[in-house]
């Protein structure tokens, strides 16, 4: 199945964040990624929001996500965000 919907932040014509939603029923963030250079700059948050947003709308009323217990950013990020 193709990506159930997405964001992607642009600056200066580059794709500087994207991600993409996955999934029937509960759909799940699948992929999430912002450039080295403007990571803390709350583009991932943007993002979610502007995904989580756009599937409310929808009716749809929640998002999964995971993450590998290593990767430590990922896990903070998730934390912070429930």
């Amino acid at each position: 199945m193709g990506a159930l919907c997405g964001a992607v932040a642009v600056h200066s014509g580059a794709v500087r964040a994207a991600a993409l939603v996955h999934g029937q029923g509960t759909p799940t963030l699948t992929f999430l990624t912002v450039a080295a250079d403007v990571r803390e700059r709350g583009l991932a948050t943007g993002l979610l929001a502007c995904i989580t947003a756009g599937l409310h709308q929808q009716g749809v009323p929640e998002l999964a996500s995971a993450t590998s217990a290593t990767n430590t950013a990922s896990l903070r990020w998730h934390l912070t965000r429930g």
